[in-house]
């Protein structure tokens, strides 16, 4: 916390997206840090109130700043002491040696915020890849995911038990072309088989479905294809698809009836 080193830490280069606060107090450190979004902290050993050490030790406990990036300042009588503290043995952990060398300390901050940054992105697509696979699982249309070459289901959410009766743990390794009524199996493989050829990102047909029961059913799929692989949006259209028959035979009903008349 020597005045010499701060200045050391006040001469590195500004960012934009970054802002630099400085403390004497440990105890103002920790209040920082549970306020603050705090990404790293730079940290000198020697510290009034509590000492680095325990700072750190007590960052690391709470799991609101447990993922602050440390980095310890320290002299050289002092590297036997930082050995010491309990497990601070993994990346997010370096140290910088006292008194602080401007070109060392700015080229490690510099690694730190890349590092930063990228964590930072890691995390964003781990909650982006959670929301998303908490929308699949509670959808109410089957949604799954086949390997191109052989039409192998590879993943398919819960909506299968309902929509066709089918465990969903039971499924991946198997082909989705299954599902098809047998009459209409060939051409289920060639409607895939002409997405996959001409690389198409979205295509809708219509198909009969056997349950696990043996009832059929009609289903609308929606599919694209994507990095050699078919993701398919699948909805129980069953009573659309009876309706518009309904229509369909009064239709031809009617018809009939007027030629019938006509006829007469």
């Amino acid at each position: 916390y020597k005045e010499e080193n701060i200045l050391t830490l006040k001469a590195l280069p500004k960012h934009d997206d970054i802002r630099i606060l400085f403390t004497k107090s440990s105890n103002e450190a920790l209040k920082l840090a549970w306020e603050k979004r705090i990404a790293i902290a730079l940290i000198d050993v020697q510290l009034p109130e509590k000492d680095g050490l325990e700072l750190a030790e007590m960052l690391r406990s709470n799991p609101r700043t447990k993922d602050i990036l440390i980095v310890f300042l320290i002299s050289q009588s002092n590297v036997v002491k930082l050995s010491a503290l309990k497990g601070l043995d993994s990346g997010n952990v370096g140290f910088l040696y006292k008194p602080l060398d401007h070109k060392t300390t700015q080229a490690k901050v510099e690694s730190l915020i890349q590092m930063s940054h990228h964590n930072t992105d890691i995390k964003q697509r781990d909650e982006e890849l959670q929301n998303l696979t908490g929308v699949i699982n509670n959808a109410v249309e089957i949604v799954c995911s086949v390997d191109a070459s052989n039409y192998h289901i590879k993943t398919i959410n819960p909506a299968v038990e309902k929509i066709l009766g089918y465990s969903q743990v039971e499924l991946p390794g198997r082909s989705i072309t299954d599902f098809a009524v047998e009459a209409q199996r060939i051409d289920f493989r060639r409607k895939l088989a002409g997405i996959v050829k001409d690389s198409r990102n979205y295509s809708a047909f219509d198909f009969e479905f056997a349950r696990y029961n043996k009832s059929l059913i009609w289903v609308e799929c929606r599919v694209a294809f994507k990095n050699k692989t078919l993701l398919l949006n699948i909805s129980d259209i069953s009573e659309q698809k009876n309706y518009q028959n309904q229509l369909i035979k009064s239709k031809e009903t009617a018809e009939q009836g007027k030629k019938v008349k006509e006829t007469f």
